[in-house]
């Protein structure tokens, strides 16, 4: 069923962070933005003849304004153009050549994601504007290909809102491991020069 996986992954990330993060501004306009998220997934709106879900819209105006607020704002930009190309050949390729997908869609498209975000991206918040701005655009793009071959799709449906939490949710466990590790490396770092009498 499209759109369980979107449901889960956006309540558990809305219930983490407003009772496990400090009460801070940030915790605010996350929690906010995670409500607005869920609730604008249920609404489409029409645009030069396609439908838009407002989901999409609101994950292209999040990812522009945390690239905004990125000192390289341009090498940023143009890896979510590159992201938003790839992401626009893979849904073609699969239209025409569908025998490609040998595993669940979901599974496929979300692990290729991730991975290339591990890659081209170096900080948490970096990696989810990148992989926002790429898909949501190249959703609309790919809608407008196929209106020009006659068929109507919605840009930003259940089955994209899916993939897209599934790489969210595989970039903040990431980052939830590698702060983690860093932590252990350092306590376990202290514990041994204090046993050795090494001053710090």
């Amino acid at each position: 069923m499209d759109g369980i996986y979107f449901l889960y992954i956006n309540w558990l990330l809305l219930i983490t962070v407003y009772f496990f993060l400090p009460k801070t501004q940030k915790r605010t306009w996350i929690s906010v933005s995670l409500l607005l998220f869920i609730i604008t997934s249920s609404f489409e709106v029409e645009m030069s003849f396609i439908l838009i879900n407002i989901a999409n819209l609101f994950i292209t105006i999040t990812s522009i304004a945390i690239i905004a607020m990125h000192t390289k704002q341009i090498r940023t930009t143009c890896l979510a153009l590159s992201v938003c190309i790839g992401y626009v050949g893979a849904l073609m390729w699969e239209m025409v050549s569908p025998v490609w997908i040998f595993a669940p869609r979901l599974l496929i498209y979300a692990l290729l994601a991730f991975l290339l975000m591990l890659v081209i991206g170096h900080s948490m918040w970096l990696r989810i504007a990148i992989w926002g701005l790429g898909a949501s655009v190249g959703e609309i793009i790919y809608s407008f290909i196929l209106m020009d071959y006659g068929f109507q799709d919605s840009a930003g449906d259940k089955g994209f809102l899916d993939i897209y939490s599934v790489v969210i949710l595989l970039i903040v466990i990431t980052n939830l491991v590698s702060k983690l590790t860093s932590w252990m490396e350092n306590t376990i770092t202290k514990i041994v020069k204090r046993k050795a009498g090494i001053n710090t």
